[in-house]
């Protein structure tokens, strides 16, 4: 439970590439990777450029990190210039 192999898959599988170190770094600093992972996938498929380090930062921040992706989404479906930053 510790090593999230299956998300490691699953986010290859995607197309997403993120190193399973990255996936275990999270781990130790206490973040659920399936929170941070998932909405990278939806966003990589929507084809936003979205880093990880950015979602991250905003998870520890305490932010809802599936709603920002579905709002960078439902943005750039509206030819709304959105970025991540704002």
């Amino acid at each position: 439970t510790f090593v999230p192999v299956m998300l490691w898959i699953s986010a290859l599988a995607a197309g997403v590439k993120i190193s399973i170190f990255t996936l275990i770094g999270m781990r130790l600093r206490r973040v659920i990777p399936n929170r941070v992972v998932n909405p990278l996938i939806k966003a990589h498929k929507a084809g936003l450029d979205v880093a990880i380090n950015q979602l991250e930062s905003h998870y520890l921040a305490g932010g809802n990190v599936d709603r920002v992706v579905n709002a960078l989404i439902a943005a750039q479906r509206a030819n709304i210039e959105l970025t991540f930053a704002r």
